[in-house]
């Protein structure tokens, strides 16, 4: 991984963000800590987006939450007393488990990093950013390494693993930095993030030992990250066209076939044919296929059965020429999107006028 550039300017700006908003007791002044964001615009990529078509889609335009998301940061910190104002240091543990496709802490590390390091643990303390990983993985965190306060930031410190002691050194390394962090009590995690893996499961149980309070910060740190700057508005306008060329270029054309044809073909069929799709040239074009992947598995459904939650999966039914719900989402570098659409075949006459 030492071959590998990581974006330095993005980790210290938003790694400043992020402490901006903890060493304010969690009020976060989003126009100081983002320049960016001045004027009060503020981009969110979860919003609602219409894709219709790929002339109108080039050009889509991600809704502006701007006052609105500071306010609502402001009323969320006012309520909210698991916040960051009584946490003493952070810790967000990454860990290896196919299951999990999206967490908190997994958000994080990609979104400081551009990467997601398994097997990693970050700790932030006021006086130091600790990372504790492999050698390799620690080769590619020097670029960020500091010895110093850097963009008002504490020095990044880095530490090899060592499977000789079974990272117990380590661990007591990291505890003593919480310890020393203010008051040395609290501690913020993702409460929900419990990966599996020898390595997380020694971390958790050397923080149980210590017996700190341990408060869930995941409301916090998402309105941190929720104000996206140019590039990854850009990212996220990327993955957007992905799903709206895969839709229109490979799913659209492979239901009209199979109608024209009257073939028989199932849902299941169909999703897997989107997921080859995802990543084939032949389809997607103006980004990078290899950081391409799907968010979850396409969803067709027809005949009259439809359940309209993204949980749910193909099923292994013929496809019915009446209704016909396309769901299907492409992710692009970690940012998401999604388009869903409705295909009626032979439609009545006031069905296509309404």
């Amino acid at each position: 991984m030492s071959n590998i550039n990581l974006d330095k300017d993005a980790f210290f700006r938003r790694m400043k963000r992020l402490y901006a908003g903890w060493k304010e007791l969690g009020r976060l002044n989003l126009e100081e800590v983002n320049p960016h964001l001045r004027g009060g615009r503020v981009e969110n990529h979860l919003g609602k987006t219409t894709l219709s078509s790929p002339d109108r889609d080039s050009n889509l335009n991600l809704p502006v939450l701007g006052s609105r998301a500071q306010h609502d940061w402001r009323e969320a910190d006012n309520s909210n007393e698991d916040g960051l104002t009584k946490v003493d240091a952070i810790s967000a543990a990454v860990g290896v488990d196919e299951e999990v496709v999206y967490s908190k802490s997994t958000s994080l590390q990609t979104w400081l990093l551009g990467y997601e390091l398994t097997d990693t643990i970050m700790l932030l303390t006021v006086d130091a950013i600790h990372f504790l990983a492999s050698k390799k993985k620690i080769e590619f965190l020097r670029q960020i390494e500091t010895n110093k306060d850097e963009n008002d930031v504490p020095p990044v410190v880095l530490h090899v693993r060592d499977r000789s002691d079974d990272d117990k050194g380590n661990f007591k390394a990291l505890i003593d930095a919480i310890k020393g962090s203010k008051k040395g009590k609290t501690l913020g995690l993702f409460t929900k993030d419990n990966y599996p893996g020898q390595f997380m499961v020694a971390w958790r149980s050397a923080l149980k030992k210590e017996e700190f309070e341990n408060l869930d910060i995941s409301a916090a740190i998402a309105y941190i990250m929720a104000p996206k700057e140019d590039s990854e508005i850009l990212t996220t306008k990327k993955a957007c066209l992905v799903s709206v060329d895969v839709f229109n270029k490979y799913l659209k054309d492979q239901i009209m076939e199979i109608i024209d044809s009257d073939k028989k073909v199932k849902h299941i069929k169909l999703a897997e044919g989107v997921e080859s799709a995802i990543t084939d040239k032949k389809y997607v074009s103006g980004v990078d296929t290899s950081q391409v992947d799907m968010c979850y598995p396409a969803i067709i459904q027809s005949g009259g059965h439809y359940n309209l939650k993204f949980s749910v999966v193909s099923d292994k039914n013929v496809l019915h020429f009446g209704s016909i719900v396309c769901s299907l989402g492409a992710r692009y570098k970690s940012y998401c999107s999604n388009i869903v659409r409705t295909l009626l075949v032979n439609p009545t006459d006031e069905i296509q006028v309404s």
